[in-house]
Parts: structure tokens; sequence; C-alpha cells
């Protein structure tokens, strides 16, 4: 009987880390995207972002940007890999930052990037170990 109530407490815990990193991703994903249509959007209509006119370190941060929210929407299929793939990244981003810009720009914008990978890694853990308490 403890076995169960132990399994079912592993199970609650993963379904709550799950969901939460779900969630935490689809809220910064969608803002990303709402950045990066209201940046590259001017006043009359037409697309204004143009790489060619962004310095080498505003690109390489964009892409890593861009390229973390897709990992975190590709973590609702590949839970584990994704979202570690996703902190590396944000890593990436936040370390970007500090070499070019200083702490001013990524101590907000590189811990909350890291999050949902975190969680989704955590959750990989915690299924595993509810599998393995399972059988």
């Amino acid at each position: 009987m403890v076995l169960r109530e132990d399994f079912m407490s592993q199970r609650g815990w993963y379904l709550s880390l799950h969901w939460t990193a779900r969630s935490f991703a689809v809220l910064i994903a969608g803002f990303l995207s709402l950045f990066y249509f209201g940046e590259s959007v001017g006043p009359n209509g037409h697309f204004t972002l143009i790489p060619a006119h962004l310095s080498v370190h505003d690109a390489i941060g964009l892409s890593l940007i861009f390229l973390s929210a897709v990992s975190m929407l590709l973590a609702w299929i590949w839970e584990k890999w994704a979202g570690a793939v996703d902190v590396v990244l944000a890593a990436g981003f936040l370390g970007c930052c500090l070499l070019v810009q200083g702490m001013h720009r990524a101590w907000f914008l590189g811990p909350l990037l890291m999050l949902p990978g975190l969680l989704y890694v955590a959750a990989a853990a915690l299924r595993r170990a509810t599998n393995a308490a399972a059988h």
C-alpha cells in the first residue's frame, strides 16, 4: 500500500512539473513571437527587421532566442532532449549578452528562457523515476 501511495505522489509531482513547463513554454514562446512580429513590422506595415542591418552579436542573440523558443515548443514531443537543448541555447544567449552588453540585458531574459527547459528536464527525470517505481 505504501508503494502505491508513493507512486501516486510521484505521478502528481510529474504531472505538475510537466504541465507547468508546458504552460511557461507557451507563454514565453507566445510573448517572444509577439515581440518579433511587433519589432519587425514598421508603422507603415512593411517588414523593417533586416538581418543585414543587425550587428553580429544582435543577430546571434536573436537567433539563440528564436531557437530557444522553438525548442520549448518541440519539448512537447521530446521532453528531455528538447528541454536540454533549450537550457543550452538559453545559456548561450546569457553568455552572449554578458560578454557583449553586460548584465543589464541578461539578468532577466536568460534565466526566464532557461526555466521551461529546466522544468522539462526535471519532469523527464521524475517520469523515469515514476516508471521505475511502477515496475
